[in-house]
């Protein structure tokens, strides 16, 4: 819902962090490399060829999760300058939705997810010890806990 696929170069605003503080904002072209509407992603592809930026891994599709394993959240909720929020794996379940093309199997995990947090990547921590990225902050049930679905 934050992007269009357009072909045309977009300005990407990247904060740059020291010691937890903003110090500068660097900007960097970028064109919408692909979409998938259906549930709300698109991905960016940077133009600029002198990024530093950091990266993450992303799980493999057969990575396997335990139930009350530590995850992490990375979001702006509330338009707050990034938060991180750690939480457990609960298990996978399948949500209905009213428009039933979007029926998935989604992790569900206890980091909240709340306003500003939509489309920010759930981390656990790999076999290696390396943090990859498992999930993307989707859905929220809002009857008891506010379960984060993923």
């Amino acid at each position: 819902h934050c992007t269009e696929r357009t072909g045309q170069p977009i300005d990407v605003i990247v904060p740059v962090y020291v010691e937890n503080r903003i110090v500068r904002e660097e900007v960097y072209k970028a064109v919408v490399g692909g979409r998938y509407a259906l549930h709300d992603l698109a991905y960016l592809r940077l133009l600029d060829a002198d990024t530093l930026m950091p990266t993450a891994a992303i799980a493999d599709e057969d990575s396997i999760l335990y139930e009350g394993e530590p995850t992490w959240l990375v979001g702006f909720p509330a338009g707050l300058t990034r938060a991180l929020t750690d939480g457990s794996f609960g298990n996978i379940e399948s949500i209905p939705f009213p428009d039933a093309n979007r029926n998935s199997d989604y992790y569900r995990s206890t980091p909240a997810i709340t306003g500003g947090n939509s489309g920010g990547p759930l981390f656990h921590m790999s076999e290696d010890g390396d943090f990859e990225i498992i999930g993307i902050a989707a859905a929220v049930h809002r009857s008891g806990n506010q379960l984060g679905y993923y």
